[in-house]
Parts: structure tokens; sequence; C-alpha cells
């Protein structure tokens, strides 16, 4: 369905969308680096709509509030924050804070190492960077002082932040680098509380119920991928003393998962792969509900839109990007169309 599909002339990397935003609006970011390859850089607003005759939804870019031409190179990771009213992203090595009411930058951070992953915690109270090195470092959203480091290591070596995810308390940070290790810290005194591990490789992370569940995106190389549910243990006092495997679809696919999704309501999951398959599934029991393949390429993020049960995924190409929607009344629909 053309309606909810939108090309652009770059790689799309990244999107985000803010729970508190009712209209459908998400930000999507990418390009080539402009000045290194000619391929333009992006950062857009779309919108998700619905219109009236013939009812259906629609996908719009938002040119007006074109952020684009304020960027030196490609964006790779972005986050709203909760409000709905400033974003971060980032360049390389560089982090900016801007303000979405007046377009305006309140914060850039150069750090040492590429940046892999952004997020801000349920309140936007404060944000987690993650570096290619292996560090997360933590700021504070008001002051935008640097609140903790943790540094992420696997094998006696520092590998790339793949995953974060605060906890919905604040208290706590998960991470990962996709390697068979997940680590679960304490935000005040830097110690590791909790480690999962696992054959299969952690690839992506998100609290469930209250922070009571965790679910993970499993990456067997060369074989398959899969998703499990942990739950938090108890010692006979009721307290946490780690988590454990309560079910696991570990064959999901034999393809790579890429991204990973929760819906706002925790009813559903959404998987990304690098064959671009989506695979949505129901978060209680696992039950895949369906796998489309609406791309021809890698599913490098996605995200669950309100107010609708559309699911966005982003892909890249190798020449553009693409960003489209699934009309669950449109089924299993491959057609030369999607080749773009």
């Amino acid at each position: 369905d053309n309606s909810l599909c939108v090309k652009v002339d770059a790689p799309i990397y990244c999107l985000s969308h803010s729970t508190h935003n009712k209209k459908g609006d998400f930000f999507f970011g990418g390009g080539g680096g402009s000045s290194k390859t000619g391929v333009p850089n992006l950062m857009e607003r779309m919108s998700l709509k619905q219109i009236a005759s013939p009812k259906k939804l629609i996908l719009e870019l938002d040119n007006i509030s074109s952020l684009s031409e304020r960027l030196k190179d490609s964006v790779h990771s972005l986050d709203i924050h909760p409000n709905g009213e400033t974003i971060l992203y980032s360049e390389a090595t560089k982090l900016t804070y801007l303000s979405l009411l007046d377009n305006s930058v309140q914060k850039t951070f150069d750090l040492s190492s590429d940046i892999s992953k952004i997020t801000f915690d349920s309140s936007g109270s404060q944000f987690a960077v993650g570096t290619h090195e292996g560090k997360v470092i933590i700021y504070n959203s008001e002051t935008f002082e640097s609140i903790c480091e943790l540094f992420q290591k696997e094998t006696g070596k520092a590998t790339g932040i793949k995953g974060i995810c605060f906890h919905p308390n604040k208290k706590m940070i998960m991470t990962t680098s996709g390697q068979k290790k997940l680590n679960i810290w304490d935000i005040s005194t830097l110690s590791l509380d909790f480690s999962l591990q696992h054959e299969m490789n952690f690839r992506s992370c998100q609290y469930l119920d209250k922070g009571k569940k965790i679910v993970t995106a499993m990456v067997s190389l060369g074989s398959h991928s899969g998703v499990i549910i942990w739950a938090e243990k108890l010692n006979e006092k009721g307290k946490v003393i780690g988590y454990q495997n309560i079910f696991s679809k570990e064959k999901l696919t034999k393809n790579t998962i890429t991204s990973l999704a929760v819906s706002c309501d925790e009813n559903l999951l959404g998987v990304g792969t690098s064959e671009g398959e989506i695979i949505c599934i129901e978060a209680k029991t696992l039950k895949v509900i369906s796998l489309h393949r609406p791309h021809q390429w890698i599913v490098s993020d996605l995200c669950f839109v309100i107010p609708s049960k559309e699911i966005n995924k982003v892909v890249q190409d190798g020449k553009n990007g693409a960003i489209k929607g699934d009309n669950n009344n449109n089924k299993n629909k491959n057609n030369n169309n999607d080749k773009k």
C-alpha cells in the first residue's frame, strides 16, 4: 500500500516516537555523510494520519520541519524525550540535544568514540549514550552533567553497545554488547547487580511488566534467532536475586534479528531481521501473529506508533531508505514496488 510508504534519497538507520505524542508523529534519521559521499544526511518528522474518504491510514513527510540542513554527518541513533518537546541525535562522535519547539540547540557533546545507542529513561530526567568502545555514559537531562560511566567488557575486551534500557524505577540500567552476556547495573553505586548469560548472543533488550520481566532478542550467528522472556527470581524474603528464563522461542527465524520493539501496552513485540522480515509476536505467549517481508535489506530499527496499531520499519538498501507501515488489512503484499 503506497499510502503507507515514503521513499527518501538516502539510507535510513533509526527512528523514534514519543509515547506522549498522540498525533502519530515520529522522527527518522540517516544519510550518507554528504561531504564524504555526496549522499544527503537526514533527520525528518513523519506523521501517520487517518483520512475519512477513503477511510485509510497514510504516511506524510513534514518537509516544513525538516532538520536535515543542520547535519554535518549521517544520523545513526536518536530518541525523543517522553514529553515530545526535545530530541537527542548522534552524528558519529557528536551528540546534540535539540528543542523541537523552536529547533534550537540546547547542548552538544563531543565524545571520543562513535555513538551506537541513545535512550531516555521513562520520565526523561536522564539519558544514556552507548559507544562503539563499550562505554555507557548517563547524563542528567536538565543540567547535562555526567552522572556516571559504565564500561561493558566481553572476553576481556571492550565491544560496542548494542542495547541500553533504563529500569522503570530509573535506578538501574541494562546493557548488552551483542555477545553472550547482558548486564544490569545500579546507577548510584556503579555496581553490577545481575548478569544474564546464554549460549546465544544478546542483540537487544527491553523491560516489561514494570521491570519484573525482560524481553531479549537472541542471535546464534549463521544458524537462527529468537526471543526470550526473563522474570525476576526472588528469595524467601521477596528480594530480587536475579532473572530466570521463563519461556522462549529461540528458533523464531533462520535470519539474524537486527531490531526489537515493544508496544506501549506491552501486548505485542515487533522483530526485524537481516533479510527484511517484520515479525509481530504476542508478548505473553510468543505466538507469531504475522510475518511479512516488505523490505529487501536489513531492518535497522522499528517501533510501534500511537494511536494506530501500525508498526513502522526502517531499512537501509545501500542507496535509498524507505519507511513503511504494515496494514493488517493488506496481508503479505509482496510486489515489485517493495524493491524500492
